[in-house]
């Protein structure tokens, strides 16, 4: 293939040891395209990393970027994307793994049209129980794979292509729109910047699918959304935002309906799903509800960033 028709891509993986995205590091060397792919681990100083160098030499080459912590870990992603080569950067998770055909429909995107972010088509890599399929619907519904293609209103904040340029854009708030919530949409969205959904780009994420523990995850994700939005806002517009967040529940829930549509549609989605869904978004809801009203601590934000790095240790049925 013509190295011309192939888009340079940067993949930005924070973690903890090469092991923990071993996985991921596997699927992007099946690429056939992964010739084309710099692979930037961001690591803890001291990480030994000697583990990856036996992919090396099936990528373009990996970067290592050395941060003082991975919590948060929205700084450990900004880190990455400061020291990525390409023009191209995808963020990626430890336990979100690119399916066969991702790079070329990476590339078939690139000539759909201007834009600055491209959504992955995204599908449950643990569809064996019903709180995996809640939790993933609730996350990644609006990015389903059985959706079509298009441009969208906002892509995920990981999980998906950016122009490195169009981040590094928004220069030191880069590290904290790139840790929750809305604020990396809003940015964007400001510049006149635009999404695209490539369900082609297929995309496995692992959902935590025991069932205390995906509500204390929905909890803390509420939280730091909350206290991340309100950081600086008066009392009055806290205590508005707190009241209003039985609506925010309905908001969330609406947000999703058109994927789960889509996806039970297309099948595999256990029925009974949709109600556990929505009480997801009810809790995040809740947790939003606490932020607004100051109840985030920073404890929250190292067990929150616990879970997306080990999420795999939290499932109950494991998955590689």
């Amino acid at each position: 293939m013509n190295t011309v028709d192939v888009p340079a891509l940067s993949v930005v993986l924070p973690t903890d040891a090469v092991r923990t995205v071993a996985t991921v590091l596997e699927c992007l060397a099946c690429q056939p395209e992964a010739a084309s792919i710099e692979v930037v681990l961001v690591v803890p100083a001291g990480t030994e990393v000697h583990g990856a160098s036996g992919a090396a030499s099936r990528f373009a080459g990996i970067t290592v970027v050395e941060v003082p912590a991975l919590s948060p870990l929205g700084s450990a992603r900004a880190a990455g994307v400061r020291a990525a080569k390409n023009p191209l950067v995808f963020l990626g998770e430890t336990h979100s793994y690119p399916q066969a055909g991702w790079m070329s429909a990476l590339r078939d995107a690139a000539t759909a049209g201007p834009w600055d972010a491209v959504a992955c088509g995204m599908v449950n890599a643990n569809p064996e129980t019903r709180i995996s399929w809640a939790g993933f619907l609730a996350d990644y519904g609006r990015w389903s794979a059985t959706l079509p293609a298009g441009f969208i209103d906002e892509a995920p904040l990981y999980n998906a292509v950016y122009r490195r340029d169009a981040l590094l854009a928004l220069g030191t708030d880069l590290d904290g729109v790139l840790s929750h919530g809305d604020g990396l949409k809003l940015a964007l969205r400001a510049r006149g910047h635009r999404a695209y959904l490539a369900p082609a780009m297929r995309l496995a994420h692992v959902n935590i699918d025991r069932l205390s523990t995906a509500f204390r995850e929905r909890l803390l994700a509420g939280i730091l959304i909350g206290a991340q939005r309100a950081g600086s806002w008066p009392m009055w517009r806290r205590l508005l935002y707190a009241a209003a967040a039985p609506l925010i529940a309905l908001v969330l829930c609406r947000r999703m309906l058109p994927g789960f549509r889509s996806a039970f549609r297309a099948g595999g989605v256990p029925r009974g799903t949709l109600p556990l869904a929505c009480g997801l978004q009810g809790m995040k809801a809740c947790g939003e509800f606490l932020g607004y009203l100051g109840c985030g601590r920073a404890g929250h934000q190292a067990e929150m960033d616990d879970l997306e790095i080990h999420r795999i240790a939290h499932c109950v049925r494991r998955t590689s």
